[in-house]
């Protein structure tokens, strides 16, 4: 089958979602319902202080999803303080988010670089390399952030579609069972974990998880096309 046709759309919206707007992200204060006010203020009296360009910016990307001023803040911050890892990983979500994804690579790459334990930038490294279809650069990053953090179901989320894309179905399957396991409304992870079964000619645990998608999300692209296959193919089987 043609994965192309179908998987990339996917993971942009779905990871977009969960990377490029996660409060780890990012550094930033509620101190005011309107941070805005409450950051302008604050530099107008301390126009030295990087921390607060950094949380306007932060806001304005977030809330007034104004790109081009929070990428003004986030320069600003970065040329009072170039060892702030958090705002060049902020600036790359926002190079990320109005699609200057080598630009975005630049500055996760100088976070990591300042802060080589810094979670945030393998993982957001690791999707815009999904997004560029640089696959194995993407794995190795996702590896790189789930040693720093084991536990997290949405890492494996991404690993597991990088195994995916890279037709390595057997562990595609053991990091969405970790993410069925320790997140069971995921639709995408029952849908990956059929794909990936139906590709192993399993068309049975293919069916049952693409069934599972429907489940959860009867309108899910492609779910229906893929089970209907698996479902001829158990027929043909059987003949």
């Amino acid at each position: 089958m043609n994965k192309k046709t179908f998987k990339l759309p996917f993971i942009i919206l779905t990871l977009f979602a969960l990377i490029y707007f996660s409060i780890s992200s990012f550094t930033y204060s509620e101190t005011w319902n309107n941070s805005d006010t409450f950051w302008s203020y604050v530099i107008k009296f301390y126009p030295g202080y990087s921390v607060a360009f950094k949380s306007r910016a932060y806001w304005e990307a977030t809330e007034k999803k104004d790109y081009p001023k929070a990428m003004e803040d986030y320069n600003k911050s970065i040329a009072l303080n170039a060892h702030d890892a958090s705002a060049y990983i902020g600036r790359g979500n926002v190079y990320g988010l109005t699609g200057q994804h080598d630009l975005a690579l630049n500055d996760f790459s100088s976070a990591i670089q300042i802060d080589s334990q810094n979670m945030d930038g393998y993982r957001n490294r690791a999707v815009t390399y999904i997004i560029l279809k640089q696959y194995q650069n993407a794995l190795t990053d996702i590896n790189h952030a789930i040693g720093l953090l084991p536990a997290s179901a949405d890492l494996k989320d991404i690993r597991g579609y990088a195994y995916f894309v890279l037709n390595n179905y057997s562990e595609c399957i053991k990091n969405y069972d970790f993410v069925i396991t320790n997140n069971p409304s995921t639709v995408r992870a029952y849908f990956y974990e059929g794909l990936a079964y139906f590709n192993l000619k399993d068309y049975k645990k293919a069916s049952e998880f693409l069934t599972k998608t429907l489940e959860l999300n009867p309108n899910y692209p492609d779910a229906e096309r893929f089970r209907g296959e698996a479902l001829k193919a158990m027929r043909h089987s059987k003949i």
